[in-house]
């Protein structure tokens, strides 16, 4: 189960998400760098998993899918809110939940990210024939058309819901 205070902000990094995951980093303690860096792996497959889950929850129809997305606005408020208030150490994890959540995004099988181009050279191997540059160029246009659309989507929820 996804680890939220309220089903919002399901997919990405969202107060709701950040209060329960984040209040344990309020009082730092050392537990080492083997056990950090296995913690920070447990975390990271934790945030893709729960992201990954959001998206099936958007898709079926189960989730808002206006309250469940922020993008560079929600953000950079997230972030501001979580750095004025929890401190260094909470800003980082989600600064890093961040990174880790745009690195499962380049590798989602679309048009125009690094994961397509998995794909597509997949398919090239198994066929061995490379697809032709007029195909390769439509087929990241309409990636990248599709990436730009949903932004501007997002973003306008995210500004509209400030106010």
């Amino acid at each position: 189960e996804a680890h939220l205070v309220k089903k919002e902000y399901l997919i990405g990094i969202g107060l709701g998400y950040s209060q329960s995951t984040l209040k344990k980093y309020e009082i730092h303690r050392p537990i080492g760098f083997f056990k950090a860096w296995g913690k920070g792996f447990t975390a990271t497959n934790t945030t893709i998993v729960d992201n990954i889950r959001g998206i099936v929850l958007i898709i079926k129809g189960k989730l808002n899918f206006r309250k469940s997305v922020g993008g560079p606005v929600k953000i950079v408020a997230i972030l501001g809110k979580t750095g004025a208030k929890r401190g260094l150490a909470s800003f980082l994890t989600l600064v890093a939940a961040i990174s880790a959540l745009l690195a499962f995004a380049n590798m989602l099988p679309i048009p125009a990210v690094d994961g397509s181009h998995v794909i597509l050279s997949i398919i090239e191997i198994i066929r061995r024939k490379n697809f032709s540059p007029t195909f390769i160029r439509r087929f990241q246009t309409i990636g990248l058309i599709t990436l730009i659309s949903l932004l501007l989507v997002i973003t306008y929820f995210d500004i509209f819901s400030f106010f």
